[in-house]
């Protein structure tokens, strides 16, 4: 796969040497035997973009682990042009300007094998008495396309589905893999790519950032990416074949082929301190309907908080209505009601003090009922935070945390959102200009679509 690089190299090698000495006949030959090798004629080419061409890779990395293969789906302007929405500027480490991008993402192996969807997930059988009973049920299913003279089916077909979230990270983030990033760079909004990318700009661009912080890379969800051929195969085999000869060394794959579409991005602020280094970004998605009230400390609200993990966005924490006075009872935990749901002291559900500080740490730019806000934390807020119902059953492991590190929780994402005076929490859909109508900001069109919000 580091042929077509070369080709690319050499290409720009001999085209600077033409330049320099035209009536060099040599050069000029193999100029035209390397155009007529990568498809690089322009004259001759038909589509929409010069660098949409299969065999014409476009080299990402200067190691060369990261490929662009071809454009499947248009995006906006200029497909030949440079992205319009992506700056440099805003992968400078002084920048308080930080990019957070939403795609969609969908990696094969090189035999056609599923590894990783953010659209869907597909769970494997994690006892010995379902993948048995998933191994008959494939074998059955087989005999049957076999006599109906059919394609074979791939293991993943047999799994059932569920639905996911688009994938987020900002740009620059040591916690994501390198070629997710630089690829996603290269791409305008709403185009859809393959690429190929090699192990080194995989899960071993980011081991030694998660070491240092004292967790894994699943902790902010991203995919392990060190698979094998025929990964899903193997998992059912391994009850019946000692590790020998599963032989898992020689089977490991060395690159992976990913589709990345990019839905859109959102600009976030860099308010980490002393210095800007994405620990932690705080964004305003929407900043309230403007015929609403003033949020003020003190005010009673009517919203909603979802905390989750920063990567793909799978849920760990919410609270989809919840009532309470900002700034004045987040964090008071008093018992448990009937459901084991946290509640105050005054009965109401539980807010965690981090919903209230997302609100109130805005500065830069009024809020009115109806805000949505984003806070993105690489050290979030501690387990017995969140869910204090938890805490006495974490607390020993959390002193020995605080005696042996500084780490703190783990990474998150908070959205935090204030529903209008007109907002009735049992109503279905309505008008949100009239009283009693679900007229909550995310039912709103002004906000991110990207965000894919329920």
């Amino acid at each position: 796969f580091f042929a077509f690089a070369l080709w690319e190299r050499c290409l720009e090698d001999l085209e600077k040497l033409t330049k320099l000495y035209p009536d060099n006949k040599e050069a000029q030959n193999m100029l035209q035997q390397v155009q007529g090798k990568i498809c690089k004629d322009k004259k001759k080419l038909t589509g929409k973009a010069v660098s949409d061409i299969a065999v014409g890779m476009k080299e990402l990395a200067a190691d060369g682990s990261v490929r662009k293969l071809r454009i499947e789906q248009y995006g906006e302007g200029d497909p030949d042009a440079p992205p319009s929405w992506f700056s440099p500027d805003v992968l400078k480490s002084d920048s308080r300007d930080r990019v957070v991008v939403t795609c969609q993402l969908v990696i094969w192996s090189h035999g056609g094998e599923e590894l990783y969807n953010s659209r869907e997930y597909r769970p494997r059988p994690d006892t010995k008495q379902a993948r048995d009973e998933l191994k008959e049920y494939m074998e059955m299913v087989n005999f049957l396309d076999q006599e109906a003279n059919k394609m074979p089916r791939l293991v993943g077909d047999f799994y059932q589905k569920v639905k996911k979230r688009p994938v987020r990270w900002f740009l620059g983030d040591p916690g994501i893999y390198k070629g997710f990033d630089l690829a996603v760079q290269s791409m305008s909004v709403k185009e859809k790519a393959l690429f190929e990318m090699d192990q080194s700009a995989l899960s071993a661009s980011v081991d030694k950032f998660y070491e240092g912080m004292g967790f894994h890379s699943g902790i902010a969800g991203l995919p392990p990416l060190t698979y094998h051929i025929e990964e899903e195969r193997l998992a059912i085999l391994e009850d019946e074949m000692p590790p020998d000869e599963l032989d898992l060394e020689n089977r490991r794959q060395r690159s992976v082929r990913v589709e990345l579409e990019l839905l859109g991005h959102v600009r976030f602020r860099d308010v980490s301190t002393p210095n800007p280094d994405g620990s932690l970004l705080h964004a305003v998605l929407h900043a309230g309907f403007p015929d609403a009230p003033v949020i003020r400390k003190g005010d009673f609200l009517r919203g909603a908080f979802f905390i989750n993990r920063p990567f793909d966005s799978s849920l760990l924490v919410q609270n989809p209505y919840v009532e309470w006075r900002l700034g004045v009872d987040e964090g008071d935990y008093e018992k448990l009601g009937e459901n084991n749901q946290p509640l105050r002291s005054d009965g109401g559900p539980f807010v965690p003090k981090c919903v209230g500080e997302a609100l109130l740490k805005v500065d830069w730019e009024e809020l009115r009922l109806g805000a949505l806000v984003e806070v993105r934390y690489r050290a979030g807020p501690d387990l017995d935070e969140i869910a204090p119902q938890y805490g006495n059953q974490f607390a020993e492991a959390r002193e020995e945390r605080n005696r042996t590190s500084k780490r703190r929780g783990a990474m998150c994402s908070l959205l935090v959102q204030t529903f209008p005076p007109n907002f009735s929490p049992n109503s279905e859909g309505g008008d949100p200009n009239t009283t009693g109508g679900a007229g909550g900001a995310q039912f709103s069109a002004t906000l991110p679509q990207d965000l894919e919000l329920d």
